[in-house]
């Protein structure tokens, strides 16, 4: 492909590091898995998965916490009844007891786990950059952020985060706060997917089954409307904000291709635009530009019997901003 020969091309070498590793890599990361460094990191192992190893140049999983603190050496660890909500924060048991879901953030244990930060592992692995960076802490995300060292934290160019817009844990890094620190921090928001849980209490659940046997949490589940919990963000860093890089031309070309893989095809314009006016080389400024037109194009012509069935129904078609259609949105040379 095209953007295989980019990466060799410039020398790139992605460091894609994952913390709160549980389940696989993200899908996203799969077209550029073969260049890449990924580190994961997550101290609850029951969905800690071993599968991508081959997929990366160099594969390192870390068996610890993550921790915004230099001084913690190890950290309580609340462990859920699901591991996809176990954290070092405490879940917020009666702000939780208003969602359906509450059962999974039951804590069946605390104990201690050793605790490392992002600065500590870069130095361990010899990592001179982390170039995307995915966040799912359950409620710690946006303080890991800001603990990188300033040379760690100016080489990030994307951001996965997963913040909360209810009090599931105490004391977490909310939407809002997260939302703002970000944009200050030269990031702009790409992408964003809102997902939650049914709103209604174990009493009101009991008062539904006893009117109706049937109206159980399965049920409940599966018909009644959600109401907004948490979010999926994705940020990508501004242009403006690299000028001040020391490696422009590379963090230029990196960009450009995570913002191809995010589908964000306007932005990769700009970027390859600005790649031109800096001197880039015109066979690959070319290459940068085409793409996501072609991409653009291909997707104009798939999308214009939806448009011409919106024209008839009236009905306007739902997407997903935070799914790309393809998980490398490249086609192939």
């Amino acid at each position: 492909m095209e953007l295989d020969r980019l990466i060799e091309t410039f020398g790139l070498r992605p460091v894609l590091v994952d913390v709160g590793a549980s389940g696989h890599p993200p899908v996203t990361w799969s077209a550029i898995a073969r260049h890449s460094t990924y580190v994961g990191f997550d101290p609850d192992r029951r969905e800690l998965r071993d599968e991508a190893r081959g997929d990366f140049a160099r594969y390192v999983l870390v068996n610890q916490s993550v921790s915004a603190d230099t001084g913690d050496d190890d950290q309580t660890f609340y462990y859920t009844a699901s591991p996809f909500c176990s954290s070092t924060l405490r879940p917020d048991g009666p702000a939780l007891a208003q969602y359906l879901f509450a059962d999974m953030f039951e804590v069946e244990r605390t104990d201690g786990v050793p605790a490392t930060t992002l600065n500590d592992v870069g130095r361990r692995f010899d990592l001179d950059a982390i170039h995307w960076l995915k966040l799912d802490t359950q409620g710690t995300d946006l303080r890991i952020f800001e603990s990188l060292d300033d040379d760690l934290k100016r080489r990030v160019l994307a951001i996965d985060i997963e913040p909360g817009l209810i009090d599931a844990y105490v004391g977490e890094d909310k939407f809002t706060t997260v939302h703002e620190r970000l944009t200050d921090a030269g990031f702009w928001l790409c992408a964003m997917n809102v997902l939650g849980s049914v709103r209604i209490s174990r009493d009101a659940v009991r008062a539904a089954m006893r009117m109706d046997p049937l109206a159980d949490p399965s049920m409940l589940e599966r018909t009644a409307p959600r109401s907004p919990g948490w979010c999926e963000a994705r940020y990508l860093r501004t242009s403006a904000s690299l000028d001040d890089t020391n490696d422009a031309r590379q963090d230029d070309v990196m960009l450009w291709i995570f913002s191809m893989l995010a589908g964000q095809y306007g932005f990769a314009i700009e970027m390859a635009d600005r790649f031109e006016r800096r001197g880039g080389a015109d066979t690959e400024a070319e290459l940068m530009l085409r793409l996501p037109i072609e991409r653009l194009r291909r997707q104009d012509r798939c999308d214009g019997p939806l448009r011409r069935l919106t024209r008839r129904t009236g009905k306007p078609r739902q997407a997903s901003p935070f799914v790309v259609r393809e998980p490398c949105a490249l086609p192939d040379s």
